[in-house]
């Protein structure tokens, strides 16, 4: 989910192909002439920064099309242009779906929110079979990430065709990074588990259970397992931007992503399923409750993430529920924002930075009327920067890594992740201690304290719709 930040800008030669289908009738909801230029001026100019070659926008306000459209192309070797309906990836979205299911489940009486995962995995063996599903589900199980902590797996998850007992083995055993309820970090872990839970409470396959069960009565049909072996019309295939052009993507099997991350689908199917949970009669009200809630730390302080697999944010003012998704070739975000009833769904076939969230946000402005984010560049003098350099450690959220490292570097303060950090981003000073990062301005920090030449005690990074804080470590204290 949190994304890790490229070197290096990227360049790309667009050709952009766009389709956009309007609503029209009573009731017309398309965006102006004036709204769908900037749509595809921001998406251009996301293509180039984080070297996309395809990207298919969908937007819906109250249950009608508003803005539809593909951009740039979907399969470089055919020059198949991208289209709205393109099928791609998406990623960690997948995680909204499987936490649907469990919550149907919830609902039906067959899982007990409360209860550790061992009792539906009778034979999981870790300590993380403690954990209660309440805990898996927003991600404060302290099971470890099996995806990026864990050294030497990755290679082997990227080629192998892994079964689901396989992946389990790879973290059933390792220690808890944290005590359960104590602390937040991300963990697809513990969602292969809440798809494991899906098949044991329900008797039925995963993929079985969701097509059956969650999306059939919803009315969505465009949601694919992942298997590379289906042939699926209009896929997009994943990509990855190299200084010398493109390559393809890895390819990954779709079950070692599982319910944490392998599903495909369309830029309007993930629309009319992410409102519908919201909006629709045939939802139950019970399920809906249940997505929308949060789950305290065992300190009582509130957790952005809830039950559904979602973040609800503040968006310059406004009410939103998002999550986005990441995978090997795939970068994807949607967000539903209930006060004006509109879903936006960004979906693209490179995992490159910016990530999908940064255009989500813009098209969301766009189409919500709010201003464009302004951007500047203010310099600093070294003993102003000296003010923000440091280590910061996360908490209580953690992102695969606990520290964030800024030093001065040529009168800019510049970030990277780890207590080492040598990979180095730059940052664009906004004014009153808030800086962009660099590649992408809908990302930034945001540090506290800074005044009357005192050194920052705390930063905020706000990124992927979420505002995680982290504490200076200050050596000279014991």
């Amino acid at each position: 989910m949190f994304e890790r930040f490229l070197a290096g800008a990227c360049w790309l030669l667009v050709l952009l192909v766009a389709r956009p289908l309007y609503a029209d009738g009573p009731g017309d909801v398309s965006l102006s002439a004036e709204q769908r230029a900037a749509v595809a001026s921001a998406a251009a100019d996301f293509m180039t920064r984080s070297g996309t070659a395809a990207v298919s926008i969908y937007v819906d306000r109250g249950g009608a099309t508003s803005y539809a459209a593909g951009f740039g192309v979907t399969d470089l070797e055919h020059d198949v242009a991208a289209r709205a309906d393109s099928v791609y990836a998406i990623g960690s979205i997948t995680k909204s779906f499987t936490a649907h299911a469990v919550l149907q489940l919830v609902a039906e009486g067959k899982v007990d929110l409360d209860a550790p995962i061992r009792q539906y995995l009778t034979d999981y063996q870790g300590p993380g079979g403690a954990a209660t599903v309440r805990q898996l589900l927003v991600h404060t199980s302290g099971i470890p990430n099996y995806v990026n902590e864990i050294p030497g797996i990755a290679p082997q998850l990227r080629r192998s065709e892994m079964q689901r007992p396989e992946v389990r083995k790879v973290f059933e055993s390792r220690p808890l990074a944290f005590a359960p309820g104590t602390q937040w970090s991300y963990s697809n872990s513990g969602y292969y588990l809440l798809g494991l839970l899906v098949e044991a409470a329900s008797g039925r396959d995963y993929y079985d259970y969701l097509r059956e069960s969650v999306l059939a009565p919803l009315g969505i049909k465009q949601i694919y397992t992942g298997d590379d072996r289906q042939v699926i019309a209009r896929r997009a295939i994943g990509y990855e931007k190299r200084p010398e052009g493109f390559i393809h993507a890895t390819p990954w099997y779709y079950l070692v992503p599982f319910s944490a991350g392998s599903l495909l689908s369309t830029a309007e199917e993930v629309a009319h399923y992410r409102r519908a949970t919201f909006k629709s009669a045939a939802m139950s009200p019970k399920v809906r409750e249940l997505m929308t809630s949060g789950v305290p730390f065992a300190d009582g302080s509130a957790n952005q993430y809830l039950l559904g697999a979602l973040i609800r944010s503040d968006f310059d003012g406004m009410t939103k529920y998002a999550h986005s998704g990441e995978i090997w070739g795939y970068s994807a975000a949607h967000a539903y924002y209930p006060q004006q009833d509109v879903t936006v769904v960004i979906l693209t076939n490179n995992k490159g930075q910016p990530t999908a969230v940064s255009l989500e946000r813009k098209v969301a402005r766009i189409v919500l009327g709010l201003p464009a984010r302004p951007v500047r560049d203010e310099k600093l003098t070294s003993k102003e920067l000296s003010r923000y350099a440091g280590e910061y450690r996360f908490a209580p959220y953690r992102i695969g890594v606990d520290t964030v490292t800024f030093q001065a570097r040529d009168g800019r303060l510049m970030f990277g992740y780890g207590a080492a950090a040598t990979n180095l981003q730059p940052l664009l000073h906004q004014g009153g201690g808030r800086f962009l990062f660099g590649n992408d301005d809908e990302s930034e920090f945001v540090f506290e304290d800074a005044r009357n030449g005192a050194h920052a005690r705390r930063v905020f990074m706000n990124s992927l719709n979420s505002s995680m804080p982290a504490q200076h470590v200050d050596s000279s204290r014991p």
